[in-house]
């Protein structure tokens, strides 16, 4: 009887060695799911940030956004731009309620600099919690174009800044 325990347990170990970490196979089902919607949807681009810049001015007034000439990027680098400016301004009314936003973009070199600061919170703790895989899903985006991705607090508050190649992520042209 004492053999077959240790061979269960021997058997046991490999398998969990081999599980996959839980974020993974979220972000699996989540480009499984897409499926030819990802093709055929408008996806946004800088051309967005405005819109989505607009909505989290309503919930907090003070958001700022500076950029100075609109940066010649390829739609995947403005999709993911937006994106992480996107995940920004969410976590930052998630967890810094009533906190200053500002957000600048600026292009210099071939590669383009976003960056997300939020001060400390002003407002009451909303009590909201998040998935915890918003700032490893925009690295792993920024990343995969070629680019990286660092946040962690500032001062008093949060910064996400993100630098990315301007062109990258387009099918080569045919002539």
């Amino acid at each position: 009887m004492a053999h077959r325990r240790g061979r269960r347990r021997g058997l046991g170990a490999p398998r969990q060695r081999l599980r996959p970490p839980q974020w993974s196979l979220h972000e699996v089902v989540a480009l499984l799911t897409a499926g030819d919607r990802a093709s055929t949807s408008p996806q946004p681009s800088l051309d967005d940030l405005p819109e989505l810049l607009g909505r989290a001015k309503s919930i907090n007034p003070d958001v700022t956004f500076a950029m100075g000439t609109r940066p010649d990027v390829s739609p995947a680098v403005g999709m993911a731009l937006y994106r992480v400016v996107q995940e920004s301004l969410t976590n930052a009314h998630r967890y810094a309620p009533g906190a200053r936003i500002d957000v600048a973009l600026a292009a210099a070199d071939g590669r383009v600099r976003l960056t997300v600061a939020n001060a400390a919170p002003t407002g009451p703790d909303p009590g909201i919690s998040g998935s915890g895989t918003g700032v490893q899903g925009m690295r792993m985006r920024c990343e995969l174009l070629g680019g990286q991705l660092a946040a962690g607090p500032h001062g008093d508050g949060w910064l996400v800044e993100a630098v990315l190649p301007q062109r990258t992520g387009e099918e080569p042209t045919t002539s």
